[in-house]
């Protein structure tokens, strides 16, 4: 018995569809999981990335545990780069990032923030693999946003694992278990995300806030500070 095409398409169309629900609605059933097999933690997840990579994640640094770190990402170049003092530890490619240049301004507008941020927590439980919660809105955004009118300014911006991302910044699996192991031995309180359009100041600011050229010209002179000192 011959198989109709159209029988044949709409099997393909449900496996995309399947496939899809799976990966980029997880963070819908995801937490439902998690019920179910239960919660890492910290600590145990760590455990798991000792247990499993070839390589030390600490012979990667001159210092263990660090005792400060910088994450710059350049979204342009699509690179997020580690650092400890005046030292880049590694740079990994950004699988996934959405908007363009330019800061976040508003819920839904899909805009990675740029800007200088704190890592706020750890998120041993994440779809994407692991998390680290950028610290957005910083107190900035939210004066900028009360001077412009602008009131939902959005959250839950997070550097995760996996290889899709509306807001956040994807890194991949391998690589963000190097980022949130040394983010634990050294502290979040002691770690800063530099998010910035690109590696060079940018020069033109048109359609953007007036306030955003100095917030550039901050953003900058902390990102020259991270890779000198």
């Amino acid at each position: 018995m011959r198989i109709r095409p159209i029988v044949i398409i709409s099997a393909i169309v449900i496996f995309i569809l399947g496939v899809g629900v799976l990966y980029f609605a997880r963070t819908l059933w995801y937490p439902l999981y998690l019920n179910v097999v239960g919660r890492e933690t910290v600590a145990s997840r760590i455990a798991h990335i000792d247990a499993t990579r070839k390589i030390e994640i600490e012979s990667l640094f001159t210092q263990w545990p660090p005792q400060q770190l910088t994450l710059i990402a350049y979204k342009q170049e699509c690179e997020l780069e580690l650092w400890e003092p005046g030292r880049r530890v590694a740079v990994f490619p950004i699988l996934a990032a959405s908007g363009k240049a330019g800061p976040k301004l508003r819920r839904g507008d899909r805009q990675v923030p740029e800007g200088i941020y704190p890592i706020e927590s750890l998120n041993p439980n994440s779809a994407y693999h692991l998390a680290l919660r950028v610290g957005y809105p910083s107190a900035f955004d939210r004066e900028q946003a009360a001077r412009d009118g602008r009131t939902d300014l959005g959250d839950d911006i997070m550097i995760h694992g996996g290889a899709a991302s509306i807001g956040c910044i994807a890194i991949g699996d391998p690589a963000i278990e190097v980022v949130f192991k040394a983010v634990a031995a050294c502290g979040e309180s002691r770690t800063t995300a530099l998010i910035a359009p690109q590696r060079a100041l940018p020069l033109r600011s048109e359609g953007l806030p007036a306030w955003v050229p100095s917030m550039y010209a901050e953003l900058y002179r902390a990102i020259a500070g991270a890779v000198t000192h």
